[in-house]
């Protein structure tokens, strides 16, 4: 068994930890593109200043006005591999018979880079929090001392924080404006050491330079700083915690999820013309309502608790400066229960008209599309319903989440009164012949057509499960060669760049895609892939007439799902590796890690959370 052990470490740092990513340190302040004209205005700017941002930046900061940069250069220099994949489509009418798919399949092809593992070092994540609780300075973290401490403080001590932090489902944008990638994670805290239940979780903003080295101690003058900037809100250290606020309850639960889960963002253009990350999560949250129990004359009050959907803007702050700005997503004033998947997307042609984004839509279920459009204040509606019967209630199905969509209206030009878009959703099967579930990529395409002061949406592409060759170990981080023991998790978090190279006619010549990933919900990876715009384009997702087509809307998605299944039972039978007979199991069923045992032995012993 030592030798098994000593493999799996190996296998662990070698091909989930991967190098840790260039780090470019530098007291700096970067200023939007467009804000100065010349040089000597923004000498004007920093010498008008001067006391306030002596007083609040420390050293000897350097202030530079971004410039033009392409983000491209490092994606067209990768080598890449051809990767074929299966899609269906909506050509035939096949009336959900399964026997029938491969008249809708279509054998594709891209090019896909190697996966990159964009590591953090949790330790001094985690160490920069403490230190935040400690000096008081940051009133959003000082209040999770509840939560965190003692434990943290020991953690640390015993070099044991990535046995119980962890950082995933990644998502960034291209910020044009400051020539820099955006980039939210999530990071959860298990005072057990569990993966699948955290007691915490928080949203951590870091920015990366076009060739993704991460620029730490960097600061972004906020785009508000066009009206008004000398406020001290418009000016943003890297990396920080994005301050998002969440409920918590007095008597703080270890079997309770506090904080934001699963961010992703989705760029978006504001009334000032200027682009401006807007983040997507969902988080537990318990309010008083009041009903009629129909058992007396009095009306009764309970704590009811479920789970939302909310927007959050990171660049903009409350009065105290306290948290950022978020906003509740309620469909039509019903709360739902539970909500955790919704696919956020931007109109192109609504842009056209308001001149900004007035609002954000939603896919809320792809099974039976359903499409959502709220406005920023978190009022939702319906857009377009496939099944006006089905209650939102109703399962959503295995299609879920996954990466914001992309409107190919801003990469080529697409007819009058049709958009479309395209992302990646992730199917999460269970008992499929790979542990107890499974959870891969998915390639989708969505086309709206207006007719008749409707507006009407069509899934007329999906693709079966995506493994983009990555590498999908185990979720017992100790025996990662048993890749289908419990679940078996590569999932799409966000795509952030599609870069189109045309020629002097306007032709796609070639095109690359970021999409960011998370494996075992233990990583943050970003892998590139070439060509796809142009695979779509000889689809003919640019032609596809909506409200011609009578075919059934369900069609490709039940075979995508049968072909995922087949992908999922292939993918058993190829990584089948019998359990070991002889290893101690913890509480959770992994193996037992020493390391954590001398962690619980000390925690134990002063009587701190997590103890098993």
């Amino acid at each position: 068994m030592v030798g098994l052990i000593a493999l799996s470490f190996f296998q662990l740092f070698l091909i989930l930890r991967g190098n840790n990513p260039a780090r470019i340190i530098k007291n700096e302040v970067i200023i939007p593109k467009d804000l100065f004209e010349n040089e000597k205005d923004l000498s004007t700017f920093v010498k008008s200043n001067e006391d306030y941002l002596r007083y609040h930046l420390s050293g000897s900061t350097e202030f530079n006005q971004a410039i033009d940069i392409n983000p491209g250069k490092e994606v067209r220099q990768l080598k890449y591999k051809k990767y074929d994949f299966t899609a269906f489509n909506l050509a035939e009418n096949i009336d959900l018979d399964l026997e029938q798919c491969k008249r809708l399949g279509l054998n594709s092809s891209v090019k896909i880079s190697k996966a990159t593992n964009m590591r953090t070092s949790l330790h001094e994540v985690v160490q920069n929090i403490l230190n935040d609780i400690e000096s008081g300075e940051n009133d959003y973290l000082a209040g999770l001392r509840k939560i965190i401490l003692p434990e943290l403080r020991l953690q640390l001590d015993l070099d044991v924080v990535e046995k119980f932090w962890f950082r995933l489902a990644g998502s960034s944008i291209w910020l044009k404006d400051y020539g820099v990638h955006y980039m939210v994670s999530r990071i959860m805290y298990s005072p057990k050491g569990t993966r699948n239940s955290p007691i915490l979780s928080l949203a951590y903003a870091q920015l990366y330079d076009e060739n993704w080295n991460e620029l730490v101690g960097t600061r972004l003058l906020l785009p508000k700083a066009r009206n008004s900037p000398t406020g001290e809100q418009y000016i943003l250290n890297f990396p920080h915690i994005v301050p998002i606020p969440f409920w918590q309850d007095p008597k703080i639960n270890e079997d309770q999820y506090y904080g934001p889960e699963d961010p992703r963002l989705i760029l978006v253009k504001n009334e000032g013309g200027y682009d401006e990350p807007l983040i997507l999560f969902n988080s537990y949250n318990c309010k008083m309502d009041t009903y009629d129990d129909d058992e007396d004359e009095k009306l009764v009050t309970s704590q009811r608790c479920y789970r939302a959907m909310s927007l959050c803007w990171p660049w903009q702050f409350d009065s105290e400066r306290k948290y950022s700005k978020t906003a509740e997503l309620k469909l039509e004033n019903y709360r739902l229960r539970t909500q955790k998947n919704w696919t956020p997307f931007t109109s192109y042609l609504d842009r056209q008209v308001d001149g900004y984004d007035s609002h954000i839509y939603f896919v809320f279920r792809w099974a039976n599309l359903d499409i959502l459009k709220c406005d920023l204040q978190g009022a939702c509606s319906y857009d377009y319903r496939f099944n006006i019967s089905l209650s939102p209630k109703n399962q959503v199905g295995p299609f879920r989440g996954g990466t914001q969509l992309m409107n190919l209206n801003e990469l080529v030009t697409v007819k009058e009164d049709r958009e479309v878009w395209a992302g990646f959703a992730r199917a999460h099967i269970d008992d499929c012949g790979c542990g107890s579930s499974m959870y891969r990529p998915n390639l989708v395409v969505i086309v709206k057509e207006r007719k008749d002061s409707k507006n009407y949406y069509k899934v007329t592409h999906i693709s079966s499960s995506l493994s983009f060759n990555m590498y999908v170990p185990g979720w017992d981080l100790l025996y990662p060669e048993n890749s289908c023991l419990r679940s078996s998790v590569l999932i799409p978090n966000g795509i952030s760049q599609w870069i189109a190279d045309k020629d002097s006619s306007g032709t796609i010549v070639d095109d690359y895609l970021t999409l960011t990933l998370s494996v075992s919900d233990y990583t943050v990876h970003r892998v590139n892939v070439k060509g796809l715009l142009k695979e779509l384009i000889n689809w003919g997702v640019l032609n596809y007439d909506v409200t011609a087509d009578p075919h059934h809307a369900n069609d490709n998605l039940v075979c995508a799902l049968q072909s995922s299944f087949q992908f999922c039972a292939r993918y058993g039978l190829e990584h089948h590796l019998k359990k070991p007979k002889n290893f101690e199991k913890d509480a959770d069923g992994m193996m037992v890690d020493p390391e954590k045992v001398e962690y619980f032995n000390y925690a134990q012993r002063y009587d701190l959370r997590g103890v098993p």
